[in-house]
C-alpha cells in the first residue's frame, strides 16, 4: 500500500506503463490522477493498493478517491496483465470498500471493457445511466489559439506569486502546494 506523495508517484507510472503499452487503454492519463491531487481528500493519506514488478514497478492499482458525494473505484491494470490480474484486483478493491464500510462508491467502466464489467456487474453494481465521452486529437490537427474574448484577461502567475493562488477558492488553501508535489505541474509556466 502507499500513500501521499508515494502513491501519486506510483499511480502516475502505472497510468504512463499503460499508455505506453497501448495507446487508448484504459480511462485515465498520468496527468489525470495528477489533476485530482489539486485538492486535499481524506482519501490522500489512504493506504492505497499497487501490484508491483520483480524491478519495483506498478503493474496494477486499486485507487479509491473520495469525491465528497461518493467514493470512486478505479481498478487500474496493465494491458498485457489484465487478463490474468483482473480478477484479483477487484476481488481486492470489494474486498477494502467492504473494510473502509463505504456506503456509495461509483465505478466508470468502458464501454468495451466486457471483463470488468461482467465483473462490476456481478458484484451487485448497477448502471447509473451516465456516460463519459473521451476524445482524441492529433497534435497537428489542433485550431490556433484565438484571442481573449472582451473582458478577460491573461495573467503570468510568475509575476503575481506574492497573491493566493488562484485556484484557492474552488480547490482549497492546499491547492499550491498539492500542484507542485505532481511531477507534471511547473510552477514556471502557471499562467
Amino acid at each position: 500500500m502507499a500513500s501521499g506523495p508515494e502513491y501519486l508517484g506510483l499511480v502516475t507510472a502505472l497510468a504512463q506503463r499503460v499508455r505506453l503499452e497501448h495507446p487508448t487503454a484504459g480511462l485515465w492519463e498520468g496527468a489525470d490522477l495528477q489533476w485530482w491531487w489539486r485538492r486535499e481528500r481524506p482519501s490522500d493519506q489512504l493506504g492505497q493498493l499497487f501490484w508491483i514488478d520483480d524491478t519495483g514497478a506498478p503493474e496494477a492499482a486499486v485507487v479509491l478517491t473520495d469525491w465528497g458525494r461518493t467514493w470512486g473505484c478505479d481498478p487500474i491494470v496493465l494491458p498485457s496483465m489484465a487478463e490474468v490480474m483482473l480478477p484479483v484486483i477487484w476481488s481486492r478493491a470489494l474486498q477494502r470498500m467492504d473494510e473502509m464500510s463505504l456506503d456509495s462508491v461509483e465505478i466508470i467502466v468502458r464501454d468495451d471493457d466486457e471483463p470488468l464489467q461482467a465483473l462490476v456487474v456481478e458484484s451487485g453494481f448497477e448502471p447509473a445511466g451516465g456516460s463519459d465521452v473521451t476524445t482524441w486529437m492529433a497534435a497537428s490537427d489542433r485550431r490556433p489559439i484565438t484571442t481573449l474574448a472582451a473582458g478577460f484577461s491573461l495573467h503570468d502567475r510568475g509575476k503575481t506569486r506574492d497573491r493566493p493562488h488562484h485556484m484557492i477558492s474552488s480547490n482549497g488553501e492546499m491547492v499550491a502546494e498539492h500542484l507542485s508535489q505532481t511531477s507534471i505541474y511547473h510552477t514556471d509556466i502557471d499562467h
